[in-house]
């Protein structure tokens, strides 16, 4: 089993943007000592849930600071943005990598960002599909020609090309979306997921169902994590950072029935959180059940002091990790 982490970037407690970018380089750089697989990141606009608009950029500056970690957008809102620009930027970015990039691609879900950004929510599939295949043709190293109903190209090549073969492998965040879950296992793409329970098993048969490579297919799980030698305290410890993140994820439902039980529900559910021993069990559970063999780990979700994240994070590496080499 291969473990990343995943960062959000959240501003929790008016933190300035330096300190929240300096805590997360730092967070990353004991990854990368600890031997996690590799570090991912979300694109986010107009709210304190990310600080990190252009994960493009910041996997960029994270190409010379460090020196094995895999650096993963998670995703680019690929509706958004201008193909041909995408496709030049994360072909730099491999290249300064040196083959490190993994590009995760998604459609999104916040109608602010279509309207700041100039797109209409309706056009949200269809360009998220026509800006993908402009990127392939983009990559393929040759003079080429795209005329589609959003973006029309005449005669251009993309310069640099991408460091890896043909480009940096594709990922595809899925949000639940069958649409989606089918468009990556069509494509052979990997999947970034994030459901749990029946959801979970559910779009994982989908995936599985309609994969076409002929490469063992692969699921990314997103987890959040937090995890203590006292499994009591490390769930104390994420009661408010989960009310927080409740509060401010622009995803998150019009109306919380009840805060005590989608608390409750993120602590033994959705999160793992506990003791070194339940997290181990619950993970576990994960592979032996649904077959997953890597996960995005988000530890600190919700502002959890710093210094508690890295605490957790060496406490896995030392204790967890090990379990699940071979």
């Amino acid at each position: 089993m291969k473990f990343s982490i995943s960062l959000f970037q959240s501003r929790t407690n008016g933190q300035s943007e330096r300190t929240i970018y300096s805590q997360s380089l730092e967070q990353i750089r004991l990854a990368e000592a600890l031997g996690f697989h590799a570090a991912w990141f979300t694109e986010q606009h107009f709210n304190d849930f990310g600080v990190c608009p252009d994960p493009l950029t910041f996997s960029a500056h994270l190409a010379g600071a460090t020196k094995t970690i895999r650096l993963g957008t998670a995703v680019v809102l690929l509706s958004i943005h201008n193909p041909v620009v995408l496709a030049e930027r994360a072909a730099l970015v491999d290249q300064l990598s040196e083959g490190r990039l993994d590009l995760g691609i998604g459609k999104g879900h916040s109608k602010l960002n279509y309207g700041a950004f100039g797109i209409s929510s309706e056009e949200n599939e269809a360009r998220f599909y026509e800006a993908h295949d402009l990127m392939i043709a983009a990559w393929a190293g040759e003079e080429f020609s795209f005329h589609g109903k959003f973006f029309d190209v005449e005669k251009i090549r993309i310069v640099p090309r991408p460091f890896q073969s043909p480009h940096p492998p594709l990922w595809v965040a899925s949000f639940g979306n069958p649409a989606s879950i089918g468009f990556a296992a069509r494509n052979a793409y990997p999947l970034l997921h994030s459901f749990s329970g029946d959801g979970l098993q559910k779009n994982l048969e989908l995936y599985l169902s309609q994969y076409s490579g002929t490469a063992k297919p692969v699921i990314a799980i997103a987890r959040a994590i937090h995890l203590d030698e006292d499994g009591d305290r490390a769930r104390r410890e994420m009661v408010e950072p989960t009310r927080w993140f409740i509060d401010n994820n622009p995803g998150r439902p019009a109306q919380i029935l009840s805060y005590e039980l989608a608390i409750n529900q993120f602590l033994n559910t959705i999160g793992i959180v506990g003791s070194v021993e339940e997290c181990i069990e619950q993970i576990r559970i994960l592979q032996v059940e649904h077959g997953v063999e890597y996960m995005a780990l988000i530890f600190g979700q919700g502002g959890l002091a710093h210094e508690k994240i890295l605490a957790a994070m060496r406490l896995f590496a030392e204790k967890v990790m090990p379990e699940f080499v071979n």
